[in-house]
């Protein structure tokens, strides 16, 4: 079974804790721990077992074992104020988790600048990539830039309906893609 990694911002811990609690077809899920506590009390809120590990802490063989398993690394909203920073250290990411994986989920739009690239830029690799212009359906209400919403979030609001709609498509495509 496949391993897909996802890489999001931490204001969206609600969101995507959401999402990943409701599918029970997780087997292990595993939580990035540097530090950032937010979607671990989403998840122990919801009642969702997880494993908070180091990246180089990751057991080997993940993707080639009997179960789907998701890898969740959340980076921190100081991120988005440098656009070079934010692009380098998610690239960066993209390469580890793309390397460990079967397929990465970036939450993230690429309407804007910052990853208006990341398909070309990684086209050669032998993973599958997403970002959430590919959940956005054509009955979603936002279909906008996506990335103009994080610039005011604090990561306490409550979970917007819509962009739930968008990662839950966008993970269901990517999940069935790989679990084919």
């Amino acid at each position: 079974m496949p391993l897909m990694s996802i890489i999001g911002c931490e204001a969206f811990a609600k969101e995507i804790s959401q999402l990943l609690g409701k599918d029970s077809d997780i087997e292990r899920l595993i939580v990035i721990n540097e530090k950032r506590s937010d979607i671990v009390k989403e998840l122990d809120e919801l009642g969702t077992r997880y494993e908070l590990l180091a990246p180089d802490m990751l057991p080997p063989g993940l993707k080639t074992k009997d179960e789907f398993s998701v890898i969740v690394d959340l980076q921190s909203l100081l991120l988005h104020g440098e656009s070079s920073r934010i692009k380098k250290e998610t690239y960066e990411k993209v390469k580890f988790y793309g390397n460990v994986s079967s397929g990465v989920l970036l939450l993230y739009d690429i309407q804007n600048d910052i990853f208006a690239d990341v398909y070309s830029d990684f086209e050669r690799s032998h993973f599958d990539i997403m970002t959430l212009k590919n959940g956005i359906s054509k009955t979603s209400k936002r279909s906008g830039n996506l990335n103009v919403c994080i610039a005011g979030r604090s990561g306490k609001e409550t979970p917007d309906p819509d962009l739930i709609e968008i990662y839950v498509n966008s993970y269901g495509r990517l999940k069935e893609k790989l679990v084919r």
